[in-house]
């Protein structure tokens, strides 16, 4: 029974080693797989970046202006564009002389017009080329335009003078090359994070293996010690009782030949057992050194794992930085935006009171144009009255010569009475005529002084009207430029609007990037703390390991020792019971002669007492061993049980620590939670901005649009300068810049602050 269940535990082993191996072999198919992916993605976003960005020569306003520095950088962010793995420039992919020679001339040896790149990718697969020809030509009659944040300031007014080139030259890979760089360092960063993820995961994935090994290595040489143990008893059982049957041998012939093939046949199970003992030290071995192996790479990695992160914590205060100019930049376009409302406000407002001014005088000269027709036909009727009174005049004239020819008449018939008459009549009718002329002189008096009163009055009427056309083409004037002023600020606000939205997405991103970026380190330092401790853990085990690893093999070459004693006793014994079997057999072959000689007439058969004793005690023996049998496996379940329950300790063990680091990690959201409240209100409670420092920021716009210089521009220009040796002697470092800028704003709001204590007063 004991071989048995040895033998089905050294299957059972042997089918868990071979399904561990092939569960171990698919991951490392699987993550081979997987890297094979991302060398895949990676090879399509290089792709990407290249059919996306402009990696030829941009285009200027004239062709001679091209320099050799800007050439240089050109070359150099083709290079800085492309991963060292897929870049190779000239005779053939892996040959590194033309890598050599094609850096030496990119970097600053002889103008290359013809580009080659070749970009190589091998997998198991895939085996292809992605051949990009690059030529640049000059041309001096095709139309270059320049960069546009060369010709182009913030607020869209135009720099660069129309027909001159500019004062500096400025390469013009400036804004595209920070773009793609950034771009390209979060991408790396993200492919960095995920292998390290991959890696952390194999590498848990190694650590279960080997604590799986180490624990079926323990189990193994338990196990082993016991069957030791085990056979050291037998043999000393075997021993006493071959020592103790050297006495009786006469009594004990039978027990002896029983003893002798038992023996024999657990020489043989020992001499296996051995075998195997030694074939499963050597495989542990073998697991010891790979496990060590393993503990090198690990260590290694870590090693690896620590430089990365703190490239990306420079990587990420870089982006700090920049975060820190671009709310700066916002806070200026904001200073604008609200300087263009009040000006757009108090544009308005003039609008309107100087729209009310003139339609008031509008209405006014329209009532009196309204009141102008009346009076024209009032006019034409008291022309027509003095026409009447002019007629009737005439009539009364024509009279007065018909009367006097009349009273000639009559005097020359009657002088007396004729004359008398006449007197009287000419008396009367002269009196009439005389009061009627004066009637008549007082109304063509006032005639003529209401129509000089409305030659005046058409008089001031045309002056006004001429002046209310003038006021009017005037208006419309004003009315046009206030429209045509509308209209820039309009485009001026939706520009800056623009700009401002685009700064709150490139904030939002910048943001987004640096909470990834701390969450990926704050993740890689944890995992960086976790391996440290796995790392002591395997140490500690590999030591504890090698300790037990030693204390076994000690006791192996006891065993071995005592075996070698035991197996020439076992000779020795071998021989005695050689030489006594062959005496039982000559003595039982006598007995048997003699017996059947004595007894062939009688049906009964006469044994000894020794026999008899012999096998009574043999039925005892085989009664014993199997209790002790029964005792071990007994014993054997114990352990078993044992063994569980200190796995299920360990479960609770892990799952407690889970729960303590899902706590710290819920505190620690609190408290990023709590930071960004604090910092929000801290902006909430920053004070508006009036009109005062709105002007101070649109006379910083003007010098601005006056110089064409913008911060931007100043930190391109000052990480330009890095690049030759003669401007970095002037070149300005950007923590002077930083701290300039940020010593503006509390200016600002000083300023600002005072302005309005002088307003409430």
């Amino acid at each position: 029974m004991i071989m048995l269940s040895i033998s089905l535990f050294f299957n059972f082993e042997s089918i868990y080693q071979e399904n561990h191996r092939s569960k171990s072999q698919r991951n490392r198919e699987k993550s081979s797989a997987q890297s094979i992916k991302q060398i895949e993605d990676e090879f399509l976003s290089y792709l990407l970046l290249f059919s996306m960005m402009k990696l030829f020569k941009p285009e200027s306003s004239n062709a001679q202006e091209d320099s050799e520095e800007e050439e240089k950088q050109r070359r150099r962010a083709i290079l800085v564009m492309l991963p060292p793995w897929c870049l190779t420039v000239g005779l053939s992919p892996r040959s590194e002389s033309a890598w050599s020679d094609a850096h030496g001339r990119l970097s600053g040896g002889s103008s290359l017009t013809d580009y080659k790149l070749v970009i190589p990718f091998w997998s198991d697969s895939l085996s292809f080329q992605f051949i990009y020809f690059m030529e640049r030509t000059r041309s001096s009659g095709s139309d270059r335009i320049s960069s546009v944040r060369e010709a182009i300031s913030l607020f869209g007014e135009r720099v660069v003078n129309n027909g001159g080139k500019s004062d500096k030259l400025k390469p013009h890979f400036s804004k595209s090359d920070e773009s793609t760089t950034g771009a390209r360092e979060i991408h790396l960063a993200k492919m960095d994070i995920g292998r390290l993820r991959e890696n952390k995961k194999c590498a848990e994935d190694e650590k279960a293996r080997a604590e799986s090994e180490l624990y079926m290595a323990r189990g193994m040489a338990k196990e082993l010690a016991r069957q030791i143990e085990e056979a050291n008893a037998a043999a000393m059982a075997r021993k006493l009782e071959l020592q103790s049957t050297k006495a009786p041998k006469a009594m004990n012939d039978a027990q002896h030949v029983v003893v002798g093939e038992t023996s024999g046949l657990e020489y043989v199970q020992v001499m296996q057992e051995l075998n195997r003992v030694k074939q499963e030290l050597s495989k542990l071995k073998l697991e010891v050194s790979s496990a060590v192996e393993e503990k090198l790479n690990a260590e290694s990695e870590i090693k690896a794992s620590g430089i990365k992160m703190r490239l990306m914590e420079a990587s990420a205060e870089n982006l700090r930085r920049e975060i820190e100019l671009m709310n700066e930049e916002h806070v200026l376009v904001e200073l604008a935006r609200m300087e263009a409302e009040r000006e757009l406000q108090e544009i308005e407002s003039q609008r309107s009171a100087e729209f009310s001014r003139y339609s008031k005088k509008i209405e006014a000269a329209n009532n009196r144009i309204k009141a102008l027709p009346k009076e024209i036909q009032q006019a034409q009727e008291l022309e027509a009255r003095l026409a009447v009174t002019t007629s009737d005049v005439d009539v009364l004239q024509n009279e007065m010569v018909l009367v006097r020819a009349m009273e000639k008449n009559f005097m020359k018939r009657d002088p007396t009475n004729i004359a008398n008459q006449k007197k009287e009549q000419e008396e009367e009718e002269l009196q009439n005529a005389q009061a009627e002329l004066e009637v008549s002189k007082k109304e063509l008096a006032s005639y003529k002084d209401q129509g000089f009163q409305l030659m005046s009055s058409m008089d001031l009427l045309r002056i006004e009207l001429v002046n209310i056309s003038k006021e009017k083409e005037q208006i419309e004037k004003r009315g046009k430029k206030a429209d045509s002023t509308v209209r820039n600020l309009n485009s001026k606000l939706l520009k800056a609007k623009s700009q401002l939205e685009s700064a709150s997405v490139a904030d939002v991103r910048a943001k987004e990037i640096v909470s990834n970026l701390s969450a990926a380190l704050q993740q890689m330092e944890t995992d960086i703390e976790a391996v440290r401790r796995e790392r002591d853990q395997i140490n500690e085990e590999s030591k504890s390991v090698e300790e037990e690893m030693v204390k076994s093999e000690q006791s192996i070459n006891s065993d071995n020792e005592r075996l070698q004693g035991t197996m020439k006793e076992l000779e020795a014994s071998k021989r005695a019971e050689a030489a006594a079997l062959n005496k039982l057999k000559t003595v039982a072959e006598r007995a048997m002669r003699n017996r059947v000689c004595a007894h062939q007439h009688n049906s009964h058969i006469t044994i000894s007492s020794s026999e008899y004793d012999y096998l009574t005690t043999r039925a005892a023996a085989a009664k014993d061993v199997a209790k002790k049998k029964v005792a071990a496996m007994q014993a054997w379940v114990e352990a078993l049980k044992v063994e569980e329950k200190e796995m299920l300790l360990k479960t609770e063990l892990a799952q407690r620590e889970i729960k303590e680091i899902c706590e710290k990690e819920e505190t620690l959201v609190a408290q990023l939670k709590t930071m960004e409240e604090a910092g929000d209100q801290s902006e909430n409670q920053a004070e508006p901005l009036d009109a005062q420092a709105q002007d101070s920021v649109s006379r910083a716009r003007k010098s601005i649009r006056d110089t064409g210089i913008i911060a931007s521009k100043r930190r391109a220009k000052i990480r330009r300068s890095s690049v030759s040796s003669a401007n970095r002697l002037y070149s300005r470092s950007p923590l002077v810049t930083l701290r300039k800028r940020r010593k503006v704003m509390p200016i600002f709001v000083l300023f600002l602050k005072g302005k309005r204590l002088i307003k409430q007063k």
